[in-house]
């Protein structure tokens, strides 16, 4: 297991490849080099998803067209549907820089909403942060245990 980043910054400063303008692009490029060099099991992207719709809430796990990566999602997607109280499927990605780079099965797991009160309170609170955090290791373990 690895993780990008241990504090709040854009992996795009620790890139050496000055010849890509975009510090996105950059940003990005830095970690498919992070995850090919630690050749993770699983690649999970952690974000907060947002909405013009404030009535728009809860999780959503979104995975790459590989059958791995949609049991992950599943995984995940059920465990964090329990805490919230949602029926949400997985939604397969669009052509998403890392999705279509990275050789292991990835997700990108949207927490919930932040233009959703209820969803910001329960990503902000430290408490709930927990029960996410859980749902999100219990998806895990299981998806490693079903697949080594």
């Amino acid at each position: 297991m690895g993780i990008t980043r241990l504090q709040d910054y854009a992996l795009s400063d620790d890139s050496r490849d000055n010849g890509i303008r975009s510090r996105h692009l950059r940003d990005l490029k830095q970690r498919e080099l992070i995850a090919a060099t630690l050749k993770p099991r699983l690649f999970i992207s952690l974000h907060g998803n947002w909405s013009s719709d404030k009535r728009t809430k809860g999780p959503v796990v979104i995975y790459q067209p590989s059958n791995a990566s949609y049991a992950a999602a599943r995984l995940m997607q059920y465990h964090l549907n329990q805490h919230y109280g949602k029926q949400t499927l997985p939604r397969m990605g669009k052509s998403y820089y890392l999705m279509k780079h990275l050789r292991m099965p990835s997700v990108i797991v949207e927490m919930g909403f932040l233009s959703n009160p209820q969803d910001l309170d329960y990503m902000t609170n430290e408490a709930t942060q927990n029960r996410i955090a859980t749902a999100l290791a219990e998806s895990i373990g299981e998806y490693l245990f079903l697949y080594p």
